[in-house]
């Protein structure tokens, strides 16, 4: 087989497509979508489900780390802000973090919610969270399961992801999944 010019164009013309399609996929991952969204620093995007209805949030989310006074025990928490941009009233998430007592920053590793077992203090050792981010009125949330992972640690930065499960007075159970990466707390910020 003799391959005039025209013939050779469309080779050409098939293999190039071809290379852009295969280009095109090779950028496309599975799973890819909420969970691979990137946001810039100081920013955090959440799924909350209830009843069935998913919600999307996006805002600052910012970091500190605090002394918790526990009579004498002086022991040092990780506080993670997560601000509900669209409501002016200081609607949002927040999660308390316990560390060890001489710890002076956080660690990359995974944080869980553990339910309370009947021993007094067991508490102090949870990741503690409160989510008001519904319309006015509406019932707190609190931790019930759930983990917080953080997979980053920097002087201006904390990245990580969580999934959770908070629970209202009332009984409805609430699951707030996605990532974050916070900066610093301000000084001049108060919540």
């Amino acid at each position: 087989m003799i391959l005039n010019s025209k013939n050779v164009f469309r080779l050409s013309a098939g293999l190039l497509a071809i290379a852009a399609i295969f280009l095109c996929i090779s950028y496309v991952t599975p799973g890819t979508g909420f969970r691979g969204t990137q946001q810039g620093s100081g920013q955090y995007s959440l799924i909350s489900e209830l009843d069935g209805e998913k919600h999307f949030f996006q805002g600052p989310v910012y970091f500190e780390m605090a002394q918790q006074h526990s009579g004498v025990d002086e022991q040092p928490v990780f506080k993670l802000h997560f601000i509900n941009a669209e409501v002016k009233s200081g609607n949002g998430f927040g999660f308390l973090i316990p560390l060890e007592k001489n710890q002076e920053e956080i660690n990359a590793d995974r944080y869980s919610v553990v339910k309370e077992s009947g021993v007094p203090g067991s508490k102090q050792e949870t990741v503690f969270g409160y989510a008001d981010v519904l319309s006015e009125g509406s019932a707190l949330y609190f931790t019930e399961t759930g983990s917080i992972s953080i997979s980053r640690v920097e002087a201006q930065e904390v990245v990580g992801e969580m999934n959770m499960w908070l629970k209202s007075a009332n009984g409805s159970r609430m699951r707030v999944r996605g990532s974050f990466t916070a900066i610093p707390l301000k000084q001049t910020a108060s919540f």
